[in-house]
């Protein structure tokens, strides 16, 4: 789940049964096994609980692939409202110092670490909503708004979070990961249905600068954040283009009924024009590998704690090619769909 794949691991091989949520006594070997320490204190912070809700919506991504949620056109749409509701129910059932909405704060000056867990819940949870709305943006209203506000959500929690931050935490996985992925959903979809309203664009317009911000401030620290700001960029700056069309399409007297915000072929022409510069990054980045020196080579060898660390710094999985795949999985708006202003009236922003 930290790494952002909860799937690498097979939910067969987890055969063993979770622990109940208290904290893990000192001596176990002395100690009666009881459900909830008997301290007086019933909503007393322990140290399991956060990693319990991050159990629970793991199994939900496993869940989600076996019932083939996460992919277009399902048979049965009821399965990808189903897994929502579930999803909330965990938010739900996590104990009142760790949830968002109208937490019990009461504990934070002596457990300082609630504020960062309670962001983290919030987000994990929120990253699944938008893996599973993503392919249901066009044909369902309801995965429009539920991705929508997952990605607003995710880029406000973020953001709360980094200021908590100092820069020895920008090589956090979750600050820059969290951060693209909504970025770059909200980019493409506020720019297929665009909000008429403009103070609904002046809020996606905030978050979205916040969060290139962010990026541009650990991109130095963090080769995920390097990748994926320059996609994000050129998101941010399709968007942008889309509201100016808008709005010379209004000035000349077209309505928005006439033509889409972003429509198919120019989506299509976006996602090539990314792939090209994805590629010809990546071309780039083989040249530089292949002309750097082998450090096997050198007469004294290399340790490994240098070699692991040379690795760690200059290498990532989650290069330009792996957000040009969540781009890729965003389907295009038929060009029918011209009624827009509707999926934004239910968002709600900090």
């Amino acid at each position: 789940m930290i790494l952002g794949r909860p799937r690498t691991i097979n939910p067969d091989d987890c055969d063993l049964r979770t622990p109940m949520d208290c904290n893990i006594p000192k001596d176990p070997s002395t100690t009666v096994p009881m459900t909830l320490e008997n301290t007086g204190n019933r909503d007393m912070p322990n140290s399991v609980s956060a990693n319990l809700f991050l159990h629970q919506l793991s199994g939900m991504f496993h869940t989600m692939k076996a019932l083939k949620a996460d992919k277009p056109y399902p048979k049965d749409y009821s399965v990808v409202q189903g897994l929502h509701s579930q999803v909330n129910a965990i938010l739900d059932g996590v104990p009142p110092t760790l949830r968002h909405e109208n937490p019990d704060t009461s504990w934070d000056s002596q457990y300082p670490s609630l504020i960062q867990q309670r962001e983290d819940i919030l987000t994990k949870a929120n990253l699944f909503f938008m893996a599973l709305h993503r392919p249901h943006i066009v044909t369902h209203a309801e995965s429009r708004r539920a991705a929508l506000q997952a990605a607003i959500v995710t880029l406000e929690s973020q953001h709360r979070s980094f200021a908590q931050m100092h820069p020895h935490h920008y090589k956090l996985f979750s600050l820059s990961f969290y951060t693209i992925d909504a970025s770059i959903l909200l980019s493409i979809v506020a720019g297929m249905y665009q909000p008429l309203k403009n103070e609904i664009m002046s809020n996606v317009d905030r978050v979205l600068r916040q969060a290139m911000d962010r990026l541009e401030l650990m991109e130095a620290h963090s080769a995920m954040a390097k990748s994926g700001l320059g996609i994000v960029q050129r998101c941010y700056q399709k968007l942008k283009d889309c509201c100016e069309d808008a709005s010379r399409r209004t000035t000349s007297g077209t309505t928005s009924a006439e033509l889409p915000s972003f429509s198919p072929l120019e989506l299509e022409d976006f996602r090539q024009g990314l792939n090209d510069q994805c590629f010809t990054i990546y071309s780039h980045q083989q040249q530089q590998k292949e002309s750097q020196t082998d450090p096997y080579s050198h007469s004294g060898g290399m340790d490994l704690e240098s070699m692991m660390g040379e690795v760690s710094e200059s290498t990532t999985d989650f290069d330009e090619s792996y957000w040009m795949g969540l781009i890729n999985q965003i389907p295009a708006a038929p060009v029918s769909s011209t009624n827009f202003d509707g999926v934004w009236d239910s968002l709600l922003f900090d």
